[in-house]
C-alpha cells in the first residue's frame, strides 16, 4: 500500500487506474492458497509510472486499437448521454466490445 501511495501521491483516480494496470499485468492478483492478494513488490517498484493520472490514462489509450479509439471518438461527441443502443451499434461495427463484461 505504501508503494502504491508513493507512486500515485494518493490520488484516488490514479490509485484505481494503477491497480487495474497492476492486475492486468499480473503484478497484483488474488491467491486462493494464501487467501489474500499477492503483490509483486519488486516488479511494481521497477514499473515506470507517469507522474500524473492524465499521462497514465493517455498511455492506456495509446495501446487501444484504431477501431476502438475511433468508436470512442464518436461516443465522446455525445458526452455522458450516449445511449446503450449507440454503443451496441459501434460494437457490432468494429466487432469488438467497448464495455468490459
Amino acid at each position: 500500500a505504501n508503494i502504491l501511495h508513493h507512486k500515485t501521491k494518493g490520488s484516488p483516480l490514479f490509485v484505481k487506474q494503477v491497480m487495474m494496470e497492476l492486475y492486468k499485468q499480473r503484478l497484483l492478483y488474488p491467491s486462493l492458497s494464501h487467501r489474500r492478494w499477492v503483490w509483486e513488490t519488486n516488479k511494481i517498484l521497477d514499473m515506470k509510472i507517469p507522474d500524473n493520472v492524465a499521462t497514465f490514462i493517455t498511455n492506456t489509450f495509446d495501446r487501444l486499437s484504431f477501431e476502438v479509439v475511433s468508436a470512442l471518438v464518436v461516443l465522446s461527441c455525445f458526452g455522458a448521454s450516449a445511449d446503450i443502443s449507440l454503443i451496441e451499434v459501434l460494437e457490432r461495427e468494429i466487432e469488438q466490445p467497448l464495455i468490459a463484461p
